[in-house]
């Protein structure tokens, strides 16, 4: 990373693992941390590592200020680039030694990328993305914004934005996951799956209260 102070935002167990990763990268600045749990301000997310206070105090940072969202909700992780948008900041991606990311991929900013993440040439990641351990995305998948990919899965098709992936999902070419999304743990989609809907299974199906269709 540089030698910049680093603003990171969230304290939990995904700011815990950006944190670790940044300092894994070489981060040579200080990461001060922020989080609006009172419990966790003035103590240690990693060694040498602080949490500062809520979150509101990074919205009083000097323009050109270095940030990192590492909040796992996608929605709340828009919500708070919505608000900070218009300070002027920087939004750096976050990014693993150990991933492997083709120089003919497209990375945007803001994302979180973990040790074992694989990004495939003509690959798409866009902005404020979160690709969790040993997860790929092969070529030609496009990934919108504000995605949370957790460890171990396979994506292959286009992906919407504010779409959470659960744990080994494998998303196979011809399918496609839209906006707002939930696919659950292990579950393979084979065709398209709707905006703003549960998929679960193999192959995976939609869940609506409580009924699979």
């Amino acid at each position: 990373m540089g030698s910049k102070q680093i603003h990171l935002i969230g304290a939990g167990s995904l700011g815990l693992q950006a944190a670790d990763i940044l300092l894994a990268a070489g981060q040579q600045g200080e990461i001060l941390a922020y989080d609006d749990n009172t419990s966790l301000h003035s103590s240690e997310l990693l060694p040498g590592v602080f949490i500062q206070g809520g979150i509101d105090l990074v919205g009083k940072l000097d323009p050109g200020s270095m940030v990192a969202i590492a909040i796992a909700d996608t929605a709340v992780r828009q919500r708070i680039y919505s608000n900070l948008r218009q300070k002027g900041y920087k939004f750096p991606n976050v990014v693993h030694p150990a991933a492997v990311i083709s120089k003919f991929a497209h990375i945007g900013f803001g994302n979180i990328i973990f040790p074992g993440v694989v990004i495939d040439p003509a690959a798409t990641v866009g902005n404020f993305v979160v690709l969790n351990k040993n997860s790929s995305v092969g070529h030609n998948a496009i990934l919108e914004d504000f995605i949370t990919i957790t460890p171990n899965c396979t994506l292959t098709c286009p992906v919407d934005s504010g779409v959470f992936i659960g744990m080994g999902a494998r998303l196979l070419p011809g399918s496609r996951v839209g906006e707002n999304s939930i696919i659950g743990a292990g579950a393979v989609v084979n065709k398209p799956i709707p905006a703003n809907v549960i998929a679960i299974g193999v192959p995976a199906k939609i869940k609506e209260k409580g009924m699979i269709k």
